[in-house]
């Protein structure tokens, strides 16, 4: 139980937005910085490092949201006053396999295609940092350094791995 509320508070810090630095920001006409930022993104994709067939239909994937769909209906809003709010869909696996989710809000800041949010979860602060691609404010990818992920053991029980995950949010 301790390792599913581990695994729990870094999920909930690994999606939530933290507050950036706006020096890089410029203003567009109307006076709004940050507008192009402004909006609702979804989970489009789940990335694990390797491809996995954890829903057992015979067909494996590396996008686990073609696994399982507790990913879905995953988004995060990104307001104009610097403030966040995301709810988080998961599977949790703790002698079970069960859809989990997580709200989190907090602030955001960027500087050029960096973004990251601040939360507090479990009383301390969570940085999570995400990218956007070049010159495109539309999708916002992380990518996670030895990271839980969904898998099957050698046995055909669903188990938590541990490798790079790459996530990506896409705006409305």
């Amino acid at each position: 139980m301790k390792k599913l509320k581990f695994f729990t508070l870094a999920v909930a810090g690994c999606f939530a937005l933290v507050s950036c630095s706006d020096d890089d920001n410029e203003n567009n006409n109307s006076g709004n910085t940050n507008s192009d930022l402004v909006g609702t993104y979804r989970l489009t994709s789940w990335n694990s490092p390797v491809s996995v067939d954890f829903d057992g239909d015979g067909v494996s994937n590396t996008n686990m949201m073609n696994e399982s769909n507790c990913y879905n209906n995953s988004i995060m809003r990104i307001n104009n006053d610097n403030t966040y709010t995301m709810t988080y869909n998961y599977v949790g696996i703790d002698g079970t396999v069960s859809c989990q989710s997580e709200t989190t809000n907090g602030t955001w800041t960027r500087n050029g295609n960096s973004f990251a949010t601040t939360n507090i979860a479990g009383g301390q602060n969570v940085n999570t940092n995400y990218n956007f691609a070049s010159g495109n404010q539309t999708t916002l990818t992380r990518n996670m350094s030895n990271w839980n992920y969904p898998s099957v053991d050698a046995n055909g029980s669903q188990v938590y791995a541990s490798g790079n995950v790459n996530t990506v949010m896409t705006r409305d």
